[in-house]
């Protein structure tokens, strides 16, 4: 059995074309072949006065001899004809790599498009598991409650009762006097069913993302300001030591001393809502500028 040589890729590549010697002629027009069909600009060849340049020129046929006006004719076809195939072949592969291009466009917008709807949905679980959580709470809070007046299961405060209990005792050494809670016999009346005003506070908003590392500022110490939604806690305000002004030092209308800092909310438009009635509470002339500067920004944040 003969040993065999292992192929080698450089050698084989050498041997590679070279099965049809193209002529002299050929070999010019090709390297000329855009200067010439600048210049021809769609008209006639005139192939007689080009065969005699091109016997003088020495530009011959693949035999040697001088061309003929045919031969030079099916010569320049030729020539033309491998252009056009190599353009084809160039244009196919541009048009291909486009198509994957698009295509990989259209992949990348596909796989962004389902990273938001699972985020969105992530988001909507979260919201609706933390909803069912505070349901769970509020009616666990009901159901320990000795009294429909504190559906939340709070006790009343130590320092409350006390304030009130000296109130109890003069109204029980004073005279009875008539009122509409009284039966014609001067007997109270019970008030059977009546609960108290049951509000939903506003809780602070999700944050998500690099706001999750900004921390919260330093906790509202005041009384309840005038003019603050009722289901407001006082956690929503910024603290009346605040700046009230960004980097630049310019009005920061998201976070004004005393006012409803908008982190705690999801919309802006409810924010607007909400700090709108608290400025209004305070009478023009002793409205700061801050603040009368900052009505005139929500009034055109709501439209009005």
């Amino acid at each position: 059995m003969s040993a065999t040589t292992v192929p080698d890729i450089g050698q084989f590549l050498d041997l590679v074309g070279g099965a049809w010697e193209h002529s002299a002629l050929f070999r010019f027009l090709r390297e000329h072949h855009d200067a010439i069909l600048e210049r021809q600009n769609g008209e006639r060849m005139n192939w007689r006065a080009l065969c005699a340049y091109f016997g003088q020129c020495g530009l011959t046929n693949v035999k040697g001899e001088a061309p003929s006006i045919s031969c030079a004719r099916k010569t320049w076809y030729r020539v033309r004809r491998s252009f056009s195939l190599l353009r084809a072949r160039r244009d196919a592969e541009t048009a291909e790599r486009e198509a994957q291009r698009e295509q990989a466009r259209i992949d990348a917008l596909a796989r962004k498009q389902a990273q938001a709807a699972e985020k969105a949905d992530i988001r909507q679980k979260m919201a609706q598991a933390e909803q069912e959580f505070q349901a769970r709470q509020l009616a666990q809070a009901r159901r320990n409650s000795p009294s429909v007046l504190y559906p939340q299961g709070y006790e009343t405060p130590a320092p409350l009762a006390q304030t009130f209990a000296p109130a109890v005792a003069s109204v029980a050494a004073a005279p009875v006097v008539p009122q509409d809670n009284t039966t014609d016999d001067d007997q109270p009346r019970v008030r059977i069913g009546e609960v108290a005003h049951f509000v939903q506070m506003k809780t602070q908003a999700p944050r998500y993302g690099h706001e999750r590392d900004i921390p919260l500022p330093p906790p509202y110490v005041g009384p309840r300001p005038a003019g603050m939604p009722e289901d407001l806690p006082l956690e929503a305000l910024m603290p009346l030591d605040a700046s009230g002004r960004d980097e630049n030092g310019n009005y920061d209308f998201l976070q004004m001393p005393g006012q409803p800092r908008r982190s705690f909310y999801d919309n802006k438009r409810i924010w607007a809502l909400d700090c709108l009635p608290m400025i209004e509470a305070i009478p023009p002339r002793e409205r700061p500028p801050a603040l009368k500067s900052m009505r005139v920004w929500l009034t055109m944040v709501l439209g009005q």
